[in-house]
């Protein structure tokens, strides 16, 4: 009873309420406001509320005076929990009296009801908590989604979409009906969520940054599925606000707009960027900006100030720009059909302006790297401006550029122009003569082709040659893959003139002048030149006064190989050397040089110069001719050698010969330093020996292969006879000088052996007899012969025939005494020596015992010295300077 007794005050107040009797609340009565509509934007999350502005008992005239203020308030799910409360000053009523406000919330409205009521102040009053508001209007709701009871599935908002960076969202599951939310995951983070009607929950997340493309992840899990279930999203931003939007045209028909659009989006699809372009006061729609940055708009006809509004806008937002401008100062003229036309040192370049700018003026500017630019002055549209750039280099490439403007004012956007100038193609032409017949010669014309300029060309499309001897002359065109041609000639003076053809004209030509025939052979002489295997070949000559264009140097690029690839060098006047580096050089082949001077009559040969750039040794071998003369003490050897043949890997300066005397193995080796002897005669040899000859080539490198021969002295049949018959005939003469005093011999005989001439002598007694004899004449024994002393006489040599004897190898020596003799005879050695040629430092040995008794053959007691019975030693020549 006492509860229903303090409820009855409050009773009474809502009694007053529903009535509208407020008694002394003010000094007019208050109505309750009405919501006439409320309308949820649920992409935006925007909640539309409209009421009628309400002043019963004021004059319609006074309608809009003063400011009526409301209170709004948002509720949110079934129980209406307030959410959001603000006061609202009315400031733009339409002219039906509709106050419209809009409220955002950062739940999605699909996640639980949402519901708006408002009360009004007196307009004259200020609202205080001492101010008596009107009652508050009705609640209007806005719904929320309901569960889902087909599919029985839980529903997520927002849907899977963008959300904005920075912000912290509200996300909800709805579950079907009789369902519950068991948890929710965002990023991988648990949160805890908050109830909402039907079993629905929410979370609000941390504040969002960008992600990338692949976005981030919404989780949850309800009692019905027991299991997760994913949504993604994207965390984008706003669109920036276009930054330096500028305007032009290039022509003043049409109107170019271009602006930063800042940060790009991170979205995958890039058409969620919207870009679009607003002609203020021209009645056009907006233009659709077909890419980010840049729009186009049609000129209007007869306007020259403009005001443009780009809006950029996408899920998050929007963004506009604003900008304006007087067209004619704004005029980036473009050049149309451009055309170059490249020589070989300058090109014309040639362009064109289109559009509406005949009334004004336009300067245009050409401009080429590390140059200063050109300007032209163009006259009215339509027709052809152009410019001619010289002092280029030929076969070069040039990114030039081309831009103009209007009346010297802005100028507009560079159009590329690059161009190559053509080549600057020369020839370099040589030729050499050879002999056809006594009236005809053969020229081979050869050349190389010299490009200037840095760009690659292909533009050569062959070759002409014309040649004059005399009244008469002719051409010919040579294939573009032809580097040479040969041309009959005449004995008298040829002049020959060359040059390339080219896509457009022809090179520079190039001139040759052939003396006449009785002037066109080189020196047969040839001067040696020394090369170097790491340096190469330095050649130099004398200087002539005769030649007033210069010299060439012409060689084989293999040497003395054939075929000859004429190789050629040229020397400008004034000089007289020529290094040729080693690396175009082969050891071992020989180079000749020919060196000519360009004179008035034509190239004439000065001289040659031939050389190895390294000499290795021979390659070929000597060619003995035979029969070979033998004699009974010496051999003559003759050979065959082209030691002046090109081929050879060195310079020949002479010829080894190698002597073998067989059985005992002994050597003696001869050099013979004269290329031009190709013979020798070897004495002092033992009758009826076998020896072995062997014949071979010399450079300074060394000697090469060699060749060989073998055979056998002759017996010496003179002496043979002379050693039987003198003797004999020596014994007979004595005989018959002695025959007449015979008996007194026989006396003497008996006188000095002690017996009588008339006594009997036995065999055994004459022995005995004889013996004792022997004792008493004393005669040396066989170790008391003086047989060996030796005497050393030095002899100044003579060079003849340029041999040397050079030492032979060592062997064992026969003694020059033998007991064998009859009474230990030690005999005379017969010394000889090779006629050709005395060794300094020779070593002659003399025995100076000897048999005084006559009656033993000579051809036993003398025995003649053989090749290995004596050693003579010869020094070797210095061959660093030797020369042929």
């Amino acid at each position: 009873m006492c509860c229903w007794i303090r409820l009855l005050p409050l009773a009474l107040v809502f009694i007053q309420v529903r009535s509208g009797d407020w008694g002394a609340q003010g000094p007019e009565e208050l109505f309750r406001p009405t919501i006439t509509a409320l309308q949820g934007d649920s992409p935006s999350q925007s909640l539309q509320v409209s009421w009628l502005l309400q002043q019963p008992e004021r004059p319609a005239s006074s309608l809009l005076e003063g400011r009526p203020i409301y209170e709004v308030q948002v509720g949110r799910t079934r129980n209406l929990t307030v959410v959001h409360t603000t006061n609202v000053s009315v400031y733009d009523v339409d002219g039906a009296g509709v106050v419209k406000w809009t409220w955002i919330s950062s739940l999605p409205l699909e996640c639980a009801d949402h519901s708006v009521r408002i009360r009004q102040y007196d307009p004259n009053l200020t609202p205080t908590p001492a101010s008596t508001p009107s009652s508050w209007s009705i609640w209007m709701t806005s719904n929320g989604v309901q569960p889902d009871k087909e599919n029985g599935t839980t529903q997520v908002f927002p849907p899977e979409g963008v959300l904005r960076e920075r912000s912290s969202p509200l996300i909800c599951c709805i579950p079907p009906r009789g369902a519950f939310i068991t948890s929710m995951e965002f990023n991988r983070t648990y949160y805890t969520p908050v109830e909402l009607d039907d079993g629905g929950r929410a979370i609000q997340v941390n504040p969002l940054t960008v992600t990338a493309p692949l976005g981030v992840y919404f989780s949850y899990q309800d009692s019905l599925m027991e299991r997760s279930s994913y949504h993604s999203y994207f965390v984008s931003f706003p669109p920036p606000r276009p930054e330096n939007l500028t305007c032009g045209t290039t022509d003043r028909r049409t109107v170019t707009c271009t602006w930063e659009s800042g940060r790009k989006t991170n979205l995958p699809n890039r058409n969620e960027l919207k870009s679009s372009l607003i002609v203020q006061g021209s009645g056009r729609s907006p233009v659709s900006c077909s890419q980010a940055g840049s729009c186009e708009f049609t000129a209007l006809e007869g306007v020259e100030e403009y005001h443009v509004t780009v809006v950029a806008e996408n899920l998050l937002g929007v963004e506009r720009q604003s900008y304006g401008f007087n067209i004619s100062k704004r005029v980036f003229p473009i050049p149309e059909q451009v055309f170059v036309w490249p020589g070989v040192r300058d090109a014309n370049v040639s362009w064109r302006l289109e559009g509406n700018m005949s009334d004004l003026g336009l300067l245009c500017q050409v401009m080429l790297p590390d140059t200063s630019d050109i300007r032209v002055n163009c006259g009215s549209l339509g027709e052809h401006c152009g410019v001619t750039l010289e002092n280029l280099e030929p076969n070069t490439l040039y990114p030039s550029r081309l831009r103009c403007s209007v009346r010297g004012g802005l100028w507009g956007p560079w159009t590329e122009v690059p161009f190559t100038t053509l080549p600057l193609v020369s020839l370099d032409t040589w030729g050499w003569v050879r002999k056809h017949s006594a009236s005809h010669w053969i020229l081979t014309l050869l050349w190389t082709r010299i490009e200037s300029g840095s760009a690659s060309t292909g533009g050569v499309q062959g070759y002409r040659v014309e040649w004059r001897q005399g009244e008469h002359s002719a051409s010919v065109l040579i294939d573009k893959e032809e580097t040479q041609t040969e041309l009959s000639i005449g004995p008298e003076q040829c002049d020959v003139t060359a040059e390339a053809v080219l896509q457009r004209g022809s090179s520079i030509p190039s001139h040759l002048s052939l003396p006449r025939a009785e002037s066109r052979e080189c020196p047969s002489q040839h001067q040696r030149v020394s090369g170097n295997g790491t340096t190469g070949f330095q050649l130099s000559w004398v200087e002539k006064k005769a030649v007033t264009c210069g010299y060439t140097v012409e060689w084989c690029t293999m040497g003395g190989v054939v075929p000859c690839k004429v190789t050629w060098r040229k020397v400008p006047v004034g000089h007289a050397s020529l290094y040729l580096p080693a690396d175009k050089f082969n050891v071992g082949r020989r180079y000749t040089f020919n060196i000519y001077g360009c004179t008035e009559d034509g190239e004439r040969c000065l001289e040659s110069q031939t050389g190895y750039l390294q000499e290795l040794k021979p390659t070929l071998v000597p060619t003995l001719i035979t029969p070979v003369h033998f004699a009974s003490s010496s051999v003559t050897l003759e050979w065959r050698y082209n030691d002046d043949d090109p081929a050879h890997p060195g310079f020949i300066i002479g010829y080894q010969v190698t002597v073998i005397t067989a059985g005992i193995q002994s050597t003696a080796a001869m050099k013979i330093l004269d290329r031009s002897r190709k013979s020798v005669t070897i004495p002092e040899l033992q009758e009826h020996q076998e020896y072995t000859f062997r014949v071979c080539a010399l450079t300074k490198e060394g000697p090469g292969p060699e060749t060989s021969f073998t055979g056998t002295t002759s017996r010496n049949y003179p002496v043979l006879l002379a050693k039987i018959l003198t003797p004999t005939l020596l014994l007979l003469a004595c005989a018959a000088l002695l025959w007449p005093q015979r008996n007194m011999l026989r006396s003497g005989f008996v006188e000095v052996f002690g017996f009588s001439a008339d006594l009997n002598i036995q065999d055994l007694q004459l022995d005995r007899h004889l013996s004792e004899a022997s004792e008493r004449l004393g005669s040396l024994k066989e170790e008391e012969c003086r047989c060996c002393n030796i005497e050393i006489v030095n002899i100044r040599p003579t060079v003849t025939d340029g041999a040397i004897l050079l030492p032979p190898q060592p062997s064992s020596s026969t003694p020059l005494c033998s007991s064998q003799l009859l009474g230990d005879y030690c005999p005379q050695p017969n010394i000889k020596v090779w006629d050709r040629q005395v060794c300094q430092g020779e070593t002659s040995l003399t025995n100076h015992t000897y048999l005084p008794t006559v009656g033993v053959e000579q051809s036993t007691a003398t025995q003649p010295i053989r090749l290995k019975d004596v050693n003579v030693a010869c020094g070797d020549p210095d061959w660093s300077d030797l020369d042929d």
